[in-house]
Parts: C-alpha cells; sequence; structure tokens
C-alpha cells in the first residue's frame, strides 16, 4: 500500500534507502536540507513516549488536506464500488467493519466477530445504515480499498495496520463521521486517534485500558 499510494499521489517523490545515506557519508560532503524530520518508531513504542506522528501533526496544512490527495487517488477510479455519493449526501450512514479473522494474531474470537457481525446487519436490516463487513489481503485491488473507505461514515476495526486506511475516509455533511477502534484487554495505544484527529474524525477505543489507571 505505501508503494501504491506514493505512486498516486506523490509520483515524483524518490525512495532512498540505507545504501543512498552511505554514500553521502562516504563522499565527505557537506548537504543541506531545507527541512528535515526524523522519526525513530521503535522509540515511539517505548512507554510514556509521544507516538513519532503527533509532531508530523503539528506541521501547518490545509484544512482539506487528505481530501486532495484521496482525489488524486481515485481521480481516475473506474472499479465496481460507486462513488456517487462520498459526501454522504444521504440520510443513511455507512458502516464498514474491517475484519481480521483470518489473521494469524490479534483477532476477535470466532463468537464475538459473528455476534459484532449480526448486531451490524440488524442496522441495515432496520433501514438504519448500509453496512458491509470487509477483510482485505494483498491480493485485493487497492485502489477497491481506497474506493469503500471514501464511502464509509463510520469505520469499525481492530486495532492494526487495516486502521490506517481511516485516513480516505470522507467526512460525513452532519457530523456522524467516527471510527472505533477494538482494543484488546489491558491495551492502551492511541496511533489511529491521532490520524482521526487530523481528519476531524470521532475517535472511539473500546477493550483496552490503561494499566496505569484504575
Amino acid at each position: 500500500m505505501n508503494e501504491y499510494f506514493l505512486d498516486h499521489v506523490f509520483p515524483d517523490v524518490p525512495l532512498e534507502f540505507e545504501e543512498s545515506w552511505q554514500a553521502r557519508a562516504d563522499s565527505l560532503k557537506l548537504f543541506r536540507f531545507d527541512l528535515v524530520m526524523i522519526a525513530d518508531r521503535w522509540s515511539g513504542h517505548m512507554p510514556r513516549t509521544s507516538k513519532p506522528m503527533d509532531y508530523a501533526f503539528r506541521l501547518p496544512v490545509p484544512s482539506n488536506w487528505v481530501s486532495d490527495l484521496k482525489g488524486r487517488m481515485l481521480a481516475n477510479y473506474k472499479g465496481p464500488v460507486s462513488l456517487k455519493d462520498p459526501s454522504h449526501a444521504n440520510s443513511k450512514p455507512v458502516i464498514t467493519y474491517l475484519s481480521r479473522q483470518e489473521a494469524i494474531h490479534r483477532r476477535l474470537r470466532p463468537e464475538v466477530h459473528e455476534e459484532l457481525s449480526a448486531g451490524l446487519k440488524v442496522l441495515e436490516e432496520e433501514g438504519l445504515a448500509e453496512v458491509n463487513i470487509e477483510m482485505f489481503v494483498d491480493s485485493d485491488p487497492k485502489y477497491d480499498q481506497v474506493a469503500k473507505l471514501s464511502r464509509t461514515t463510520i469505520f469499525v476495526a481492530l486495532h492494526g495496520n487495516g486502521l490506517t486506511n481511516l485516513i480516505y475516509m470522507t467526512p460525513d455533511a452532519y457530523g456522524r463521521s467516527a471510527v472505533y477502534e477494538i482494543q484488546q484487554p489491558g491495551m492502551f495505544t492511541d496511533d489511529y486517534a491521532v490520524l482521526s484527529e487530523a481528519l476531524g474524525l470521532e475517535h472511539w477505543i473500546i477493550g483496552g485500558r490503561d494499566p496505569n489507571v484504575e
């Protein structure tokens, strides 16, 4: 997904790896960069340390920054997902539950997954929402994943990289946009809440708790 995102949004951005920086070091020349941000993901996971990306969102950006990026990714979209109403001007919210039931780690107990899916479907049967239960895998077309999330009003998912998809959501015209992140007992991390805040979305963490709070 990283490569797909860069190719569509920042096609002119070069990718550099350790060899490039080692070559600079070996040249013994002085290199000047106008702006540099250094993030250490390992340190960001240490206790009582802010996530590295927290600082990135302190940079000044337009309020609709992500809409422009998403627009570039879907500009020529011809896939099966309808994009007629990405701004949710209709009366029904679109709920997307991203399942991890085939993942090796961090998944719901089968009975809990079934109960959650059934509960969401009741909302659809009662005409209160459109409900889509998805399970993205590497072989799925990336543009379809983006299109599905661009229609999503309420995103439900377990804690994990799949929640990064929330950046493709379109804030609802009626202020209903929200992310419900399910965390395992005893766990509490706000990685994805930072992304939600940057997009103006409500973010709710379910199940996890700070072990330092009684």
